[in-house]
């Protein structure tokens, strides 16, 4: 087993300290419970391991790492997939209050970021936090864009 991240090598995934939750975190939090390493690979190597060079669907539930795989994805302009499924964890360590709690800045500017990239939400779930993403353009290559002019 193999989890996806920013990084290859390992990653330290943190229990809750809430028996009751089933969710671990990448990366230590304090205060919260046990940690395990695991090990983890970006999705380029995975794709290549794989011998994939497209993903028709993405479906991330990555326990956090969510923000730094997909904005490491977007900074290298890197979107391999047509729909993009993700359940966001923007909620920060530790008890939070009860009811919807509103996405960060963070999220916010990683949407943005994803639509620019021509991804736009097709569905929302959970208050935002599980949302469907489709592709609905692609940047022309400069290659194509040479042949057709």
């Amino acid at each position: 087993k193999e989890g996806l991240a920013n990084r290859t090598g390992t990653a330290v995934f943190t229990n809750p300290a809430d028996p009751d939750h089933v969710s671990m975190r990448i990366d230590p939090h304090g205060g919260q419970g046990e940690t395990i390493e695991a090990p983890v690979s970006t999705l380029d190597d995975l794709m290549a391991k794989l011998h994939h060079r497209h993903i028709d669907i993405l479906k991330m539930s990555v326990e956090g790492a969510e923000y730094d795989v997909l904005e490491d994805l977007v900074a290298r302009d890197r979107l391999p997939f047509t729909q993009l499924l993700v359940e966001w964890h923007w909620r920060s360590s530790g008890p939070g209050p009860p009811g919807p709690v509103p996405p960060t800045p963070r999220h916010r500017s990683l949407l943005g970021k994803l639509w620019s990239k021509g991804f736009e939400v097709v569905e929302s779930r959970d208050d935002d936090r599980k949302t469907t993403m489709i592709r609905k353009w692609r940047k022309t290559s400069r290659l194509t864009a040479k042949l057709t002019t």
